[in-house]
């Protein structure tokens, strides 16, 4: 990880991650893994490959039952869809990944990334709202994200939106 997400020898580890974890059968460790993967090519521009393992992330987050992670995974396929062009559906994921996070009190629950999942949804709900024609709503999902950023202190309460 030194070199950046989008390192060749990034790649191979999580690939040889999930040919270890699919030995074992569906284990809760595949969980990771399959977020390394789909942050791996999502950072490459490899949408469609991101797009697919985000999708089986939250797949298997839902059989699960895990709320954090069924927010990660909401969070993360949004984000693909978000750049592949797929707004109303990218908009659904994170409208999904703010309702969990409110619901399940996640609040301060950092990624593994080192965000919280909450200011991220905020956010790009405020974009995709605003790129879809919605400004009062995008203004509001903003000052959303901008207030919770400065109740957990979050390093994104520095932006100013």
């Amino acid at each position: 990880m030194l070199r950046g997400h989008v390192a060749p020898e990034v790649g191979a580890v999580y690939t040889r991650a999930q040919e270890l974890c699919g030995q074992l059968g569906e284990t809760p460790q595949l969980l990771p893994v399959l977020a390394g993967l789909q942050l791996f090519y999502h950072v490459r521009g490899e949408f469609q490959l991101a797009r697919e393992l985000g999708e089986q992330l939250l797949d298997l987050a839902q059989r699960l039952h895990d709320p954090v992670l069924i927010v990660g995974a909401n969070r993360m396929l949004g984000d693909t869809l978000f750049w592949v062009g797929e707004l109303p559906t990218a908009r659904a994921h994170f409208e999904r990944t703010i309702a969990l996070y409110n619901s399940h009190r996640q609040r301060a629950v950092l990624s593994i990334y080192g965000y919280d999942e909450g200011v991220f949804g905020h956010l790009y709900a405020a974009l995709l709202a605003w790129l879809m024609g919605y400004p009062e709503q995008a203004l509001k999902r903003a000052e959303e994200a901008l207030n919770l950023a400065r109740e957990l202190a979050h390093p994104s309460a520095s932006l100013q939106l």
